[in-house]
């Protein structure tokens, strides 16, 4: 049920300085950006200056001819809108078009965060800002909607989503029956209203999907890919049903490395980032120094679940380490939706060894590529695009495909119990 509050009590509540809310309004202030101000800056200025960009990254090559259709059709709609959001929506269209999935481009950071949801001086302040009103409303009934999605079967890819009892979304194919929309439904989180358009689904790849929309409690503009299964958001967590569980996930805790004896024969290893930049570095070091002579002393099980990557300066210390195991050890390594980059590397590397096998689900596709200082500021809208500079040839067949286990995992039980399971058999 929709009725459970999103917060009762008062203590939390904060009253905002009026040093603090002149910060607030300062920063809105940078926000925001009007096309109608300057007749030479509009979307299509934007536009045209990212596609200058994209041209350059090692990407581009690839899909040279998909592109170049995709950049003349997206320049034409560009020049006809002034739309902030249906601007970013077709920047990130355009940079979708190259076989690159690290290309993204995010709004300026907004001053809003969920600490600060009970601060209604603050909430106010933000309503009234362009970072807050770019997002569209939606022309339909949403009675009528919300009733048509209410009566699909789980596995449906439209729907009505929940993110807890923060927020119910509508979730549904626009009129070029590819995208889909997700609307607000309800919401307690005040800087959402119902019938406000929270982003939007571009379908890509073998079943994933580009999320171009807001961040739940800073409407930050965002893009990522998402993947959805059993009625499941495998990125963001938006559910069809707030009780289910999301076994794909590793158990979230505070350590990012751990080591666990699950048996007397078999050891678990939890990896969550290969993060190659200190402190983090230092700790993964540190780390990977003390279980050195504890790993091939059993066969492991190598968790890499929700490992978004790093970098080789970190993953390839635990590489070195993994490849002195006696080849008998057998090593059994879980990746999900959310391995990604370096990790995703790391992974494929390691099942091309023939004591390794790979279980889970697809990875996250953003493989051969890697962003190194490539931050531009897109002249109108102030967006920002990463853009990459660094090639990966070797994993590019896993580009916006994901990287494939060799053993795919029941999505309604734990995976950590299914692998156990399938040693045990063997």
């Amino acid at each position: 049920m929709f009725t459970k509050t999103m917060r009762n009590s008062k203590e939390n509540q904060k009253v905002v300085s009026m040093y603090s809310l002149l910060i607030l309004a300062l920063t809105l202030g940078v926000y925001t950006f009007g096309y109608s101000q300057n007749a030479a800056c509009n979307c299509s200025t934007d536009i045209t200056y990212l596609n200058e960009k994209l041209r350059k990254t090692p990407a581009f090559k690839e899909s040279k001819e998909l592109y170049t259709k995709t950049y003349t059709r997206i320049f034409t709609q560009g020049k006809q809108i002034d739309s902030k959001f249906e601007c970013y929506y077709l920047l990130n269209k355009l940079a979708l078009a190259i076989e690159d999935r690290h290309l993204k481009i995010f709004g300026a950071k907004t001053e809003m965060s969920s600490a600060m949801m009970d601060d209604m001086l603050a909430v106010h302040a933000f309503k009234t800002s362009i970072a807050n009103t770019l997002y569209p409303k939606v022309e339909i009934n949403l009675d009528s909607l919300e009733q048509k999605l209410s009566i699909l079967i789980l596995d449906a890819k439209e729907g009505i989503y929940y993110f807890g009892d923060a927020i119910k979304l509508g979730v549904y194919t626009n009129t070029n029956m590819t995208d889909y929309t997700m609307v607000v439904l309800e919401s307690k989180i005040p800087i959402w209203e119902r019938g406000t358009v929270l982003a939007r689904l571009i379908p890509y790849g073998d079943d994933y999907h580009r999320f171009i929309g807001g961040s739940l409690y800073s409407k930050r503009l965002i893009t990522f890919g998402e993947r959805i299964k059993k009625g499941m958001f495998l990125t963001y967590g938006f559910k069809k049903d707030t009780t289910a569980i999301d076994f794909s996930n590793s158990a979230k805790k505070e350590d990012t490395y751990r080591i666990k004896e699950l048996s007397s024969t078999l050891t678990y290893l939890n990896v969550g980032s290969f993060n190659s930049f200190y402190p983090q570095l230092a700790e993964a070091e540190k780390f990977y120094k003390r279980i050195a002579s504890e790993l091939g002393t059993k066969e492991l099980v190598l968790d890499l679940r929700n490992n978004g990557g790093g970098g080789d300066r970190n993953s390839n210390v635990l590489f070195n380490l993994l490849k002195d195991i006696d080849k008998h050890k057998k090593i059994h390594v879980l990746v999900n939706h959310n391995t990604g980059s370096n990790a995703e590397q790391f992974a494929a590397k390691l099942k091309a060894w023939k004591n390794v096998t790979v279980y889970g689900d697809k990875t996250n596709g953003t493989i051969t590529y890697e962003i190194k200082n490539g931050s531009y500021i897109l002249p109108c809208s102030g967006y920002i695009a990463e853009l990459t500079s660094k090639k990966h040839t070797q994993f590019i067949k896993y580009e916006s495909k994901g990287l494939p286990p060799d053993v795919f995992l029941d999505y309604d039980r734990d995976w950590l119990v299914q692998v156990k399971e399938r040693i045990r058999s063997k």
